[in-house]
């Protein structure tokens, strides 16, 4: 793992980042951190021979081509009659020029420090401009005695080891009170040196012993690093404790080009994109000194500099951020927890979250309470709902409890928005997996052994789960700057039944269970319940409106309920329990049956119509009088329970009660049906509505031998107005929609058959947008009906997106 300031600079390694940190870094550097201000050994060489007025000879030409600066050097030395010339010509051509450039020496001193705040660097230079910026950092520091020079060194690891170590030697200043020491130059010098006294051979294995070292400013042939690798070489077979060696070093765009060039040595190069200075031709370093100078700053102020760092990127879109920023974010967060608060503060794009998990930076353990926390700070916005629906599936149970516990703590958030987080925080997110339990409780509900716990198991598999979705992504026409009015405006609730296959064998194993009917009974019941009331919760049932009523197309079983889900798993299972319980427990049945009349919303008042129907639970006259206590809305909302509960039961009931439901059936209709407001211009419907719902009702008191002649009367006036009305009815008739195999049949045409030809396409389109599904679903049974009308209404109009669900549908 590496840290990278920029995409031409180095990347640093975590290990030498925190070696740094520990103090435990030194920076060995050459020639090249004083160029261009003073010669390369190269150029020293050109300049020593020009000012000498010599020529190389063709063994010197040799060596110089080769690098060997020290040998031609030596050489040099030996030709000369008076050698110490070579030496001066040196001394002066190191002369540090007025109001030297000390950025890069004051970038090092910063990085090669020691716990203490010490510095400690080694160099093979000659010049004084490590001291010169110490002083120029602190001119009240007597930087002599933060100076030694050859043989005079340090021992590595002791208490005195610090300072700027000159290893070849160093030159006179006498400003800051330093004196000329001998210096390693030629051949000669060398082989002493690393060889035959060999204390610089010392020095260097007992640095690398006790620090990690760091070249900076050689190239992998230059003299000083041939001299210390070779050393190093031999040893780090013997000696298992010698640190890492790195080296930077300048490419022109192929990193491995270093590597070629240091990995040979045992050195892990640093390698970073060189350019060349337009105006002078010269290379330009400043990719590697702009990143050491913010290495640095991580460096002596870490905390601080990791926090705004990492400010920095996160508030930055994810799309906007660069390769080199990704990577700084995996450096910054990997195994350390300190910035945690950093994210939930600064962090503007959610998908960085995504960043963090895909890169294991943060455990999902902690990102189940970073996320809350940082949804926390606006649990109005919309873009954070969405963020958290994206994550409590994979997140959860602890994320819904840490949403939990942001919310007891919040003040300003408003009831609607309270409401909408506290349904997310109830929102039971099943593990992976869950498609095995049907099976499972299959075989445990067929064994000998059946606990209350297993009945409690299976009845609990058939109640459905809310799953809410954002409303303004799923619903393009919710506007995004509109304050939301009701919990479906932020988000959408839905109550899903998972259903791997083998739903309908489990509800027939638990209907085969006589001796736990009752207790089946009443744990389907409570069931129900708590589904209707988190319904409830949720704005899915509502005064005239009952999300759940559409999937249960009919209460007994019947092919059309397959394919369905919400709470037809639990309605399935007591209608057929019911039989059994009214045999075995009349009292108990009707207790029960009386409780779903109680239940909000439509599906338990179809399911209290239907157990009338029972003669061991109700008698004909309770049937009666249950149907007549019916609201309005219950009564004529019910498409199949209430016709099929007179045909079945006023048989036999009083003649009376009979009397008074069919004055209902002839009178109310009209009263129900004109509570629907007409819009302008469109077709009023409302009488062929009223005439298609009494004509069955009606039909069911006629099929019961229940019918008298007024009743007979109406019938034989609506079959009159009505063509279509005059057959007997289907089943078709018993339901909003109807399937047949792949082709669904939906709804009633009579309204659109009856408007006009130009008003036609708009009738359908206001009623393809209506919640009442006998409306909406008007247009496909047109379609079925009259086919060649449909496409001649669609064709007329063109191609218009207002059309395309109509297009869609037909």
């Amino acid at each position: 793992m590496t840290l990278r300031f920029s995409d031409a600079g180095p990347e640093f390694p975590r290990p030498l980042i925190d070696a740094m940190i520990d103090g435990n870094v030194v920076f060995l550097c050459g020639a090249g951190i004083s160029a261009p201000q003073l010669p390369s050994f190269q150029k020293l060489v050109e300049d020593t021979y020009r000012a000498l007025d010599m020529d190389r000879d063709r063994s010197e030409d040799l060596s110089f081509n080769e690098g060997r600066y020290e040998e031609v050097l030596g050489a040099l030395g030996r030709r000369l009659a008076d050698s110490p010339a070579m030496e001066r010509e040196v001394v002066r051509l190191l002369q540090i020029p007025d109001n030297p450039f000390l950025g890069n020496h004051e970038t090092i001193l910063r990085l090669s420090r020691d716990l203490n705040n010490r510095p400690m660097v080694v160099t093979t230079n000659f010049d004084n401009l490590f001291e010169l910026a110490l002083h120029s950092a602190d001119p009240s520091q007597t930087v002599r005695h933060e100076s030694v020079a050859g043989q005079a060194l340090p021992a590595p690891g002791s208490v005195d080891f610090g300072g700027v170590i000159h290893l070849h030697g160093r030159l006179e200043d006498t400003t800051l009170e330093l004196e000329k020491t001998p210096l390693v130059l030629t051949s000669a010098d060398y082989g002493d040196a690393y060889m035959r006294s060999g204390w610089a051979s010392r020095f260097l294995f007992d640095l690398v012993r006790c620090k990690t070292v760091v070249l900076l400013g050689y190239r992998a042939g230059d003299a000083p690093v041939r001299y210390f690798l070779n050393v190093l070489a031999a040893d780090r077979t013997r000696f298992a404790d010698l640190k890492q060696v790195y080296a930077f070093d300048a490419v022109v765009s192929d990193v491995a080009e270093s590597d070629a060039r240091w990995t040979a040595l045992a050195v892990e190069p640093l390698a970073y994109k060189a350019t060349t200075d337009i105006a002078t031709g010269a290379p330009d370093h400043s990719a590697l000194w702009n990143d050491l100078a913010q290495l640095a700053n991580v460096i002596e102020r870490p905390k601080r500099s990791r926090r705004t760092m990492a400010e920095e990127i996160l508030t930055k879109a994810y799309s906007d951020s660069s390769e080199t920023e990704q990577k700084a974010l995996i450096w910054l967060f990997r195994d350390r927890p300190d910035l945690r608060d950093i994210l939930i503060a600064a962090l503007t794009d959610p998908l960085w979250f995504k960043f963090m998990r895909e890169h294991d930076l943060i455990p999902d353990i902690d990102l189940s309470w970073i996320i809350p926390a940082w949804i926390a700070r606006d649990f109005e916005s919309y873009e954070r709902l969405e963020v958290a629906l994206r994550w409590q599936a994979v997140l959860s149970p602890k994320f819904n409890e840490n949403i939990s516990d942001r919310l007891r703590e919040v003040k300003s958030v408003s009831p609607l928005w309270l409401r909408a987080w506290r349904l997310f925080a109830d929102v039971d997110v099943r593990p992976d997996g869950f498609d095995l339990t049907e099976h499972h409780l299959i075989r445990t509900l067929r064994s000998d052994v059946v606990l209350d716990a297993d009945l409690r198991g299976a009845v609990s598999h058939l109640a459905p789960r809310l799953e809410l979705q954002s409303s303004r992504k799923l619903i393009a026409s919710v506007p995004r700057d509109e304050p939301a009015v009701r919990v479906a405006d932020i988000v959408w609730p839905d109550m899903v039944l998972r259903d791997s296959g083998e739903l309908l064998e489990l509800i027939e194993v638990l209907t085969n269970r006589t001796d736990d009917a009752e207790r089946l009974m009443d744990l389907a019941t409570e069931a129900l319940k708590s589904t209707i009331a988190t319904s409830v919760d949720a704005g899915m049932i509502v005064e005239t409106w009952d999300s759940n009523d559409q999937d249960v197309p009919s209460v007994e079983d019947h092919p059309q309920n397959d394919h369905h889900g919400g709470v037809i798993g639990l309605v399935r299972l007591l209608i057929n329990l019911l039989p059994n319980v009214a045999r075995q427990s009349r009292e108990h049945a009707r207790d029960l049956a009386r409780d779903w009349a109680r239940l909000p919303g439509s599906v338990g008042v179809r399911m209290w119509l239907h157990a009338l129907r029972n003669p061991d639970a109700f008698s004909s006259a309770e049937a009666a009088t249950g149907a007549l206590d019916l609201s309005i809305g219950d009564f004529w909302a019910s498409r199949r329970e209430l016709p099929l509960l007179l045909r079945d039961r006023m048989g036999d009931a009083a003649p009376e009660l009979v009397f008074q439901l069919e004055r209902r059936i002839i009178t109310e209709g009209d009263e129900y049906f004109g509570q629907y407001d007409l819009e302008e211009g469109q077709v009023d419907w409302r009488d062929h509505a009223r005439d298609s719902s009494v004509w069955l009702r009606l039909k069911m008191m006629g099929a019961a031998g229940a019918l008298s002649p007024d009743g007979k009367a109406e019938l034989d006036a609506i079959v009159g107005r009505r063509e279509t009305l005059n057959r007997e009815a289907e089943d078709t008739d018993f339901f909003g929609s109807y399937s047949f195999g792949v082709r669904a049949v939906v709804g009633d045409p009579g309204p659109i058959e009856a408007a006009a030809d130009e008003e036609r396409l708009e009738v359908a389109q206001q009623f393809i947008q209506s919640r009442d599904f006998q409306l909406r679903d008007g247009w496909s049974a047109y379609c079925r009906s009259d086919p060649q009308g449909a496409l001649s209404t669609l064709s007329g109009a063109g191609w218009e997106m207002a059309n395309a669900e109509l297009w869609n549908t037909s």
